[in-house]
């Protein structure tokens, strides 16, 4: 079988990177040549943002484990707003304010139900702050919503300059580019590559 070379397999994709070669001082290219040699590897934000803060060329940038431990942490961080059971302590602290209130207003104790109905408030206004309309428990906001921010600002902006010297290559660029807390660069040719390389460990008749 003869061998296929990049160039004839994947024409923009050797061309891509000769454009973000020549565009390296960019972070936004820095960015994706990280992305293209680890394709179809989710790397976080955060951990770009971090790259892109030392200003070390792609080719200082650490490897791709430190990348994982990055998205690792940062899913840790997200916590939820309250515990499961600090919610049912709350709600039955605020049924009791209800009935408290109930009970002095019938015996026309209006210290005590002006109490009752306070302290009921700001349970309740508790309760919404760490819980959805629908119950489910909030969580704190993202701590890598700063560094999204600025790769997402990055990234944008070589896609422009791209679009306006390239438009093939950022058209190329954009439908393989998965943009979220997570950018990936997705690259069948590489999967099926990873694919083969491993294929030796399957037995053939199962």
């Amino acid at each position: 079988m003869p061998i296929v070379s990049e160039a004839q397999s994947d024409p923009l994709r050797k061309e891509l990177k000769t454009w973000l070669e020549n565009h390296k001082h960019l972070n936004g290219a820095a960015i994706l040549q990280y992305l293209m040699k680890h394709a179809n590897q989710p790397v976080h934000v955060s951990f770009i943002d971090r790259q892109i803060y030392r200003r070390r060329p792609v080719e200082r940038w650490e490897e791709y484990s430190e990348a994982c431990v990055h998205g690792l942490i940062c899913t840790f961080e997200e916590a939820q707003m309250a515990d499961p059971q600090t919610v049912e302590e709350v709600k039955e602290l605020h049924k009791q304010a209800l009935l408290d209130f109930q009970a002095c207003y019938a015996i026309n104790d209006q210290y005590g139900a002006e109490k009752a109905i306070l302290k009921a408030r700001q349970l309740n206004a508790y309760l919404k702050e760490v819980r959805t309309p629908s119950g489910a428990l909030k969580r704190f906001p993202p701590p890598w919503t700063a560094a999204s921010h600025m790769v997402n600002k990055n990234m944008s902006y070589v896609l422009r300059k791209m679009q306006a010297d390239r438009p093939d290559l950022a058209a190329y660029a954009k439908k393989r580019l998965t943009r979220g807390k997570a950018f990936k660069w997705s690259d069948p040719e590489e999967e099926d590559a990873r694919y083969s390389a491993n294929a030796h460990w399957y037995p053939v008749n199962r």
